[in-house]
């Protein structure tokens, strides 16, 4: 895959995509410095996100997959919580039940977290 060589000449330690259309779910080492952690897979391979952190950092973070759609990364620091979401949203033309589901999930995944801690909603 191209992209790790990128990620790793410019040196990243987590990074998020999304409409990925890779095979495969869960996470994922690579024999390089970095983990994937895929959403839920479906027959089409579509509409799916990902999450790619350094190898370091792992025991760090906390990785919960909402949905296809959504995955949660808590990376835990001495003082806050950082929270990233990585979303593909649904567009317009999708079913109004698939779009409700969707901002349901997050709207409780954001009620878990800790107000204090910095939360980041990433994605299109």
């Amino acid at each position: 895959m191209k992209i790790l060589g990128k990620i790793e000449r410019i040196d990243i330690d987590t990074l998020g995509i999304s409409d990925v259309q890779w095979k495969g779910e869960g996470d994922f080492q690579t024999t390089n410095e970095h983990i994937y952690y895929f959403s839920a897979e479906d027959a089409e391979h579509r509409y799916r996100v990902t999450s790619i952190i350094k190898k370091e950092i792992k025991t760090k973070v906390n990785v919960v997959q909402l949905s296809k759609r959504i995955v949660f990364l808590q990376l835990r620091t001495q003082r806050k919580n950082i929270n990233l979401f990585q979303i593909y949203a649904l567009r317009g033309d999708k079913c109004e039940n698939e779009i409700e589901d969707l901002y349901h999930q997050l709207q409780e995944a954001l009620r878990t977290i800790d107000n204090r801690d910095v939360t980041l909603l990433l994605g299109d």
